[in-house]
């Protein structure tokens, strides 16, 4: 997925943090909240990206595991607004 040499440099826009890849219950609580939002046709918050679509397969945690960046196609989104605050 993310080369381990490239995993080491990559750090948060927003704080500088290191950042790991999430395991499968983060993945899921990001999912989760996703999909209930979208589902309900609410107005997502202004912490979850609207151009976020269908479900995250991978992404990076911030170091205080308070933000995740989602991985897609194999290449990390590091931008503030595809940030999903946990």
């Amino acid at each position: 997925m993310i080369d381990a040499d490239l995993l080491l440099l990559l750090r948060c826009p927003l704080t500088g943090q290191k950042l790991t890849l999430a395991d499968p219950r983060a993945l899921s609580m990001i999912n989760e909240r996703w999909l209930a939002k979208a589902g309900r046709n609410e107005e997502l918050p202004s912490e979850v990206s609207t151009s976020m679509t269908g479900s995250v397969m991978a992404a990076l945690i911030r170091a205080d595991g308070k933000v995740a960046y989602p991985i897609r196609d194999g290449i990390p989104v590091l931008l503030p607004d595809e940030a999903v605050f946990l």
